[in-house]
């Protein structure tokens, strides 16, 4: 697990604890960047289903060949996973994050928006309804066309050997995330796919990355914070979060 060290700089550290969700197989390297892919679960309890699907974070290193250097994963509610994403975001040298928003998502990157470094949270550029502009909306949203976009991402990824592997999970849903007879992918009959969409969504991060400096001038800007505030109002008051 990580914990945060009570001293002058709050550092965080690594403890070995076997009963905690979070497996790291690589320790943060100085001035290296990482991505982090987020898959909130649905919020179906495990005594709700035999097999639930798991929310599960994960970790590569861009300055690594893209190595897996760390995986979360448990039956944990979008509540309970915000503390947990922020320690490994900030373990990781603040981690750039790309969170699936889905449905319960939608806490996750509300949360970390208030206590994560914006420019490390990602932002799709669809256009808003109504408005000759772009969204910049945090997270992820995975529909018909941008789940082929992803599936196409992370396949290329594995093909090109642009990505080290090293969970065991993860790898086995890889293997049963197979064709399906009537056209496109999904995990085979009585698998997860939890860990392939976090790891799609740290490969999207890996793309994401460069764009940071642009980003950063952009929401530095007084015009970008003023309409942050009034997006977080809208966002409270619509969800009550």
């Amino acid at each position: 697990r990580l914990d945060t060290v009570e001293t002058w700089d709050k550092r965080i550290s690594f403890r070995s604890d076997l009963n905690e969700r979070l497996y790291l197989y690589r320790d943060p390297q100085r001035g290296h960047r990482y991505a982090i892919g987020v898959d909130v679960a649905e919020g179906i309890l495990e005594s709700q289903s035999g097999d639930p699907d798991a929310s599960v974070i994960c970790v590569l290193d861009v300055d690594g060949g893209g190595e897996q250097a760390a995986v979360y994963c448990g039956q944990v509610s979008e509540e309970n996973l915000v503390e947990p994403l922020e320690l490994i975001g900030r373990f990781y040298n603040e981690a750039f994050l790309v969170i699936e928003t889905n449905s319960t998502g939608k806490h996750v990157g509300i949360e970390m928006a208030k206590r994560y470094p914006q420019e490390k949270i990602y932002r799709r550029l669809d256009w808003e309804q109504g408005y000759a502009r772009r969204s910049r909306t945090i997270g992820w949203r995975t529909h018909v066309g941008s789940r082929n976009i992803l599936i196409g991402k992370l396949a290329d990824a594995i093909n090109d050997r642009a990505i080290a592997l090293h969970d065991a999970r993860t790898i086995e849903e890889c293997k049963q995330f197979v064709g399906k007879a009537g056209g496109g992918y999904a995990a085979a009959d009585g698998a997860h796919d939890d860990q392939v969409f976090a790891l799609g969504l740290a490969v999207v991060g890996i793309d994401a990355y460069p764009r940071l400096d642009e980003m950063a001038k952009l929401m530095a800007s007084s015009q970008y914070q003023r309409k942050l505030n009034e997006r977080m109002k809208t966002a409270e008051s619509q969800t009550g979060y």
